[in-house]
């Protein structure tokens, strides 16, 4: 009960959105100003009446016939009247669709004509009649009248001759039955252009009329050409103004959109090598999701074949859908798991009926919502168009042909059904799963990443609405619904209210045309709609569910959540690693100080610490655990810990790091060590007590020498030695400094770190340069190494932390 109460809004949604779209489709769609009389096996019908009333046999020809729109004259209209008013117009008395039909012979024919005696007369009269059959192009608006005609008839085909004036009468005669264009020319309308051509065996002509149509005022120019005493060829052409064929925005959207694509599909590349590496790609959804849409793919094919298919059409039937499918397979299992990494709960759904849990709840809730959301979503479209409509002038074409196709096709309901999954397939692997969850990696703020997702949807779907911008914001605005719904719920629901509302749109449209058999299609689509609501509401009350969703989740996903708790436990680390380290310099009258700790990719145990001892003295210690990850950073913790409880008991650095050593190798298992440099500054007695656990040495610059130098006393790093051997090797020393005298303490990082070529910077690139920036201040000098240490290694990957403090006497 609880399940369906949640369920509740988006049954009231569903009802509200359908009440819109049922008040709104048939004026505000451009699909409602499509009338259809004739289905496409009745305008196949009336073509064959047509013919066979000229003469032409179509016994053994096939017929295909396809609906067309007029693009420029579509725009032209709705522009000058508006998208209500275009729609009435377009119903009635503007021809903006219309059928091509072709009647074709399924094999060649011999076209030859003996001039010779045949000595017999019916077989002479079976070769004329195999030429008049011939080849057939017919273009009829949607009440069945001829805009077009062109039949094939060989220039050697000898037929009885018609005067100049018997001629026209013919074409006259044949204009005002079948064509449309016979309604508004008037009878004493004078030819405007007329031209005989004498064949071999015969006399033909062309005639061409000029007019203007009725509602819109556009130049018509009829043709029409006879061919002894038949007709040809007829074409009528109304001729669109030049701002309703093209527009500008319309290419910078196209190259928007290709380098939208672009850059998903290189991010795509990238992200499917590492991912391969690291065992992080799976491929059973991609291989349900490319192979279905791959079958669907091929039945769209053929029903787009309407069912004919020749030699010819085997090709696209066997070879366009595997690499259809094979490439959403490839572009499935990457963005799957730049999604699982991001939100893998997004994909509970989907396990769940990959692994045959269909009649579970959590997947009813996301079907019923998917649904719910999609009809939504196409009923905020049609009210956007519409007050866009009112205010701007917009003007929607078709920019590709689902919604005309589906007229042309035998089975409506079918095409509808498929055209959904294919036309979405790319568009939410992409646009969704891979856009949005590498979106949200970098962007934290929900209302962002739903705006940024949608724009970029916006701007990819968009290319059929004008004016551009307010077209694009029409697309972006519908796209946040898409983009919220995968956000706020999962895959699953945001594939469904993408694929229902293609397919509602084009199902709408099957119920506006006036003709029964369409209807009954779009009345299918309805039941299967039902069905699944109904479906998905009975699996509510399904008892003994999975609630384990990990155990379902496929085995690359548990690499992927394996990596992120590494990623997490460095993480965590670094945190401690860095919340050990002093938070500012000390601030003292006669020390300028300068430090800082670049962290690399992993974590290390580069540490450094100032220890204020009282009396003008200051402890700097620099060192480096070794290992990497959360165990250096708790070795380094410890190492802290240590020396700042010894630090204040002896004034001797070689005495605190024997004793840290001490310690140390009491409470830590052996093969780990730290290196470290430890020093007091006294600064009333102006001088640096220094002593080296193995680390790297100090450099010195000594403002008389104006060179720098190495400070390099001998000892071991701790741990390695329980105590003994350690306090014999150690040594301290004592070194006077004056004003200017400089002290570099640093961590191999510098030294250590290489370019793409592998080479080193090495100590000596690093002396040379803080004898470079010498002359600056602490903090300049510091600076100074990192720049030139960047310089050096360019885009090469740090491998271990950078750590330097820069002490300056002043």
């Amino acid at each position: 009960m609880d399940k369906l109460k949640q369920l509740s809004p988006f049954l009231a949604l569903l009802i509200l959105a359908a009440f819109v779209i049922i008040e709104t489709f048939p004026s505000y769609h451009p699909a409602a100003g499509l009338r259809l009389p004739l289905d496409g096996d009745g305008i196949r019908t009336e073509s064959a009446r047509i013919l066979a009333d000229l003469g032409v046999d179509v016994t053994g020809l096939r017929a295909e016939a396809h609906l067309k729109y007029d693009r420029g004259l579509l725009r032209q209209t709705q522009q000058l009247f508006g998208i209500e008013r275009s729609n009435e117009l377009l119903r009635d008395k503007v021809t903006g669709y219309f059928w091509e039909v072709s009647w074709k012979k399924p094999e060649k024919v011999d076209l030859t004509v003996s001039t010779g005696n045949e000595g017999d007369a019916s077989k002479q009269a079976e070769k004329v009649a195999s030429m008049l059959k011939g080849e057939v192009y017919l273009g009829l608006d949607t009440r069945g009248k001829l805009l077009q005609i062109e039949r094939k008839l060989p220039d050697s085909l000898a037929l009885p001759r018609m005067s100049p004036e018997e001629a026209e009468r013919l074409a006259r005669s044949f204009m005002v039955k079948y064509t449309s264009i016979g309604g508004f020319l008037s009878d004493t309308a004078v030819v405007q252009s007329e031209k005989r051509i004498e064949q071999p065996r015969r006399v033909d002509y062309e005639f061409a009329w000029s007019t203007t149509s009725p509602e819109l005022g556009n130049p018509v120019q009829a043709k029409i050409s006879v061919a002894g005493n038949l007709i040809s060829k007829f074409e009528a052409k109304a001729t669109i103004p030049e701002q309703f064929l093209k527009s500008e925005t319309e290419s910078v959207l196209k190259i928007a959109i290709v380098i939208i694509y672009a850059f998903a599909i290189i991010g795509m590349v990238v992200a499917a090598f590492r991912r391969f590496r690291s065992f992080e790609l799976g491929f059973r959804l991609a291989m349900i999701a490319g192979i279905t849409t791959a079958v669907v793919f091929d039945l769209e094919i053929y029903l787009s074949m309407q069912g004919q298919v020749g030699w010819e059409m085997l090709l696209p039937l066997i070879l366009v859908p595997p690499f259809f499918g094979g490439a959403l397979i490839l572009v499935w299992a990457v963005s799957e798991s730049i999604t699982r990494e991001v939100w893998k709960e997004k994909f509970i759904s989907l396990d769940l009926l990959s692994n045959g849990h269909i009649v579970h709840s959590r997947v009813g809730e996301s079907v019923f919502r998917g649904i719910a959301i999609g009809v939504a979503s196409f009923a905020l479209w049609l009210v956007l168009a519409l007050l866009a409509d009112k205010s701007l002038g917009l003007w929607i074409t078709q920019s590709e042909e689902p919604v005309i196709q589906i007229f042309s096709v035998p089975v409506p309901f079918l095409y509808a059904l498929g055209h959904g999954l294919t036309t979405n397939a790319f568009k939410f692997t992409v646009l969704i799963l891979f856009v949005v969850s590498a979106l949200r990696k970098r962007v934290e703020s929900p209302v962002l990443l739903i705006a940024l997702g949608a724009l970029i949807m916006g701007v990819a779907d968009q290319g059929h609405l004008s004016p551009l911008v307010a077209g694009i914001i029409i697309e972006s605005v519908v796209a946040v619904v898409t983009v919220w719904t995968f956000y706020r719920y999962d895959a699953l629901a945001a594939f469904l209210s993408l694929y229902t509302f293609s397919v509602v749109q084009e199902t709408a449209s099957l119920f506006v045309v006036g003709n029964p058999s369409y209807a009954v299609s779009g009345a299918v689509v309805v039941g299967v709609f039902a069905f699944l609501l109904l479906a998905a509401l009975a699996t509510l009350s399904h008892k003994q569910e999975i609630t384990d969703f990990d155990a379902i989740m496929p085995a690359f996903s548990r690499h992927i959540t394996e990596r992120q708790r590494l990623q997490q436990e460095l993480e965590i680390a670094r945190s401690v690693q860095m919340s050990f380290l002093p938070k500012a310099n000390p601030k003292m009258f006669e020390l300028d100080i300068a430090s800082r700790c670049a962290p690399a990719l992993e974590v290390g145990g580069d540490y450094y610490d100032f220890i204020d001892l009282g009396e003008g003295r200051l402890g700097v210690a620099v060192g480096d655990v070794s290992g990497k990850g959360t165990q250096a950073a708790f070795f380094m913790t410890l190492t802290k810990g240590f020396l700042r409880a010894l630090a204040e008991v002896s004034d001797s650095p070689a005495a605190v790091l024997t004793q840290v050593n001490k310690l140390f190798y009491e409470n830590v298992n052996r093969g780990v060590f730290v290196s470290m440099v430890y020093g007091m500054f006294d600064t009333r007695g102006n001088t640096l007590t220094l002593s080296r656990a193995g680390h790297n040495p100090v450099i010195m610059r000594k403002t008389q020498a104006q060179q720098v130098q190495v400070v390099n006393p001998m000892g071991l790093a701790l741990g390695l030695d329980q105590g003994e051997t350690f306090s014999k090797a150690i040594q301290e020393v004592k070194i006077s400094f004056q004003k200017g005298d400089l002290f570099v303490f640093y961590t191999d990082g510098f030294p250590e770190a290489m370019n793409k070529t592998m080479e080193e910077f090495g100590e000596e690139r690093l002396c040379q340069t803080v004898q470079k920036y010498a002359h600056g201040t602490a903090a300049e000098i510091m600076d100074g190494v990192f720049a030139e240490m960047k310089q050096f290694v360019g885009k090469a990957k740090q491998h271990d932390d950078m750590t330097i403090v820069v002490v300056r006497v002043v």
